[in-house]
């Protein structure tokens, strides 16, 4: 079987059934439909034992203004584990010392049970050696308390861009195997007399 576009001509486009006479770049849009590059509303997690800090955070930022539509609290970092486990967050916005289990803890065990996520410590603790750890297991901020919204919602922006970095990055190895498993039938008469 040939396939020829729209002028006769053999091409990958015409082999996809596109009518679009672009090539390759058009290959792929082809293939990768129903997997858009898109701007998901991330969900966030705010760990703290201190309620007026959880409240705090919920009105003090604008989460409207960071296209979050999902906040989850916890008040305890057993609380956290089971919203960990049962829900999908990308943004871990915790505190490190909380009566239990502290903040470092919570993301070792989330780190070895290969949970992925943008973790942000807000704390009041400057010990160096909670800041070590945090950045150990792959912290992507460190914020001392007392810290302004707007520093705390500035970096939960760049936070959010890291997520969606990283699942564009994600997207983009699908469409890599999409496009690795699917060269034999893209290529297999295009260059045919």
């Amino acid at each position: 079987m040939r396939y020829r576009n729209a002028r006769g001509k053999r091409s990958v486009t015409a082999a996809l059934g596109t009518k679009q006479p672009y090539g390759l770049c058009l290959c792929l849009s082809h293939l990768t439909r129903g997997f858009p590059l898109c701007k998901r509303s991330p969900t966030t997690l705010i760990v703290d034992d201190q309620i007026s800090i959880l409240s705090g955070l919920i009105s003090g930022i604008d989460w409207n203004a960071l296209d979050v539509t999902a906040i989850r609290t916890a008040d305890s970092a057993r609380i956290a584990r089971e919203i960990l486990t049962n829900e999908s967050v990308d943004i871990l916005l915790c505190d490190i010392e909380m009566p239990g289990e502290n903040g470092l803890s919570l993301l070792r065990w989330a780190r070895n049970n290969h949970m992925d996520f943008v973790c942000v410590f807000l704390t009041s603790h400057a010990d160096f050696l909670y800041a070590k750890e945090a950045l150990q297991l792959g912290c992507f901020d460190y914020i001392l308390q007392p810290a302004r919204y707007d520093e705390i919602q500035t970096t939960i922006a760049k936070a959010i861009a890291r997520v969606r970095e990283h699942d564009t990055q994600k997207k983009l190895k699908q469409y890599g195997s999409l496009m690795q498993n699917h060269s034999a039938s893209l290529f297999q008469n295009l260059f045919l007399d």
